[in-house]
């Protein structure tokens, strides 16, 4: 599989070919996703770097950057229950901090009324 291969299958995947919701989501930008796919980097200098990768395992956790690098032939779990755990896990997470941040304030603002 070549690397534009590699790269069309994981946005096939995660983001049913999408390249506009997979350049939204990975931060990448949708004219380097089409040069890459398309194999028109070589003349740009535009190739599925270690920066791209990183920003795709990052958006997606469930990806095998090996797979993109073309050293493995798992891509990861891609499926959508997957995909939507990962998610799930990280907003909640995400609102534990909130919610932790939200009494710190909330603590600090008591501390200043009486202070004051």
């Amino acid at each position: 599989m070549t690397e534009a291969q590699r790269l069309e299958y994981i946005i096939a995947e995660l983001c049913a070919g999408n390249q506009a919701q997979f350049s939204r989501i990975s931060g990448i930008n949708q004219t380097a996703i089409n040069k890459i796919i398309n194999e028109k980097g070589g003349e740009v200098g535009i190739r599925l770097t270690d920066t791209y990768i990183n920003r795709i395992v990052r958006a997606f956790p469930k990806v095998n950057p090996e797979f993109l690098r073309g050293n493995s032939d798992y891509a990861g779990e891609l499926s959508v229950e997957a995909v939507k755990a990962e998610y799930e896990k990280r907003l909640a997470e995400k609102d534990r901090i909130i919610d932790t941040l939200q009494k710190e304030i909330d603590l600090q603002r008591r501390m200043l009324e009486k202070l004051l």
